[in-house]
């Protein structure tokens, strides 16, 4: 007799890997992402002044500006200056590299291609998201995130559009 799983193993076993998916997200954080090279400050402020509108403190929710290299302290002072000319403190702010954002799950993401009627498009869906994660957030049993529509932004669609970033 083989050491081999039987059938009713590899279907009970295909069942566990399949509910890993739909296990929630509690641990991670919901991320919405800005990329961003600092020339224009219009699309992160913008994006800093709605998301400490509409996202209570607290609630898991992070706001990642994403640089295309490393990030570096000038880019956290960057983040410091959003901050302090939006009269906002650092909590539920994040930066990172474009290999890191696309590494890691989000939830919706902005990225300028030079287009500015599609970016302008890109900044009202990702406020109305944020509305909407919020609502669901309020709804949800003592604030937890086991919501399944939360971060699943498509990492190849964002590669290929960090590919085509115009800042």
């Amino acid at each position: 007799m083989s050491d081999a799983p039987l059938p009713t193993d590899i279907t009970d076993m295909l069942k566990r890997l399949g509910a890993l998916d739909e296990e929630p997200r509690s641990e991670l954080p919901v991320r919405f992402i800005v990329a961003t090279d600092w020339e224009q400050a219009a699309v992160p402020l913008t994006m800093l002044k709605a998301f400490r509108a509409i996202v209570p403190a607290g609630s898991g929710l992070q706001l990642a500006f994403a640089v295309p290299g490393e990030p570096t302290a000038s880019d956290a002072e960057c983040v410091h200056v959003l901050a302090d000319g939006a009269g906002s403190d650092l909590a539920g702010l994040e930066v990172l590299s474009f290999a890191r954002a696309i590494e890691e799950p989000y939830d919706s993401a902005i990225v300028a291609d030079g287009d500015p009627e599609a970016l302008l498009a890109q900044v009202g869906g990702v406020i109305v998201r944020m509305h909407d994660v919020v609502r669901r957030l309020e709804r949800a049993q003592a604030g937890t995130l086991a919501d399944s529509s939360l971060n699943r932004g498509d990492a190849e669609a964002l590669r290929r559009r960090l590919a085509t970033f115009v800042g």
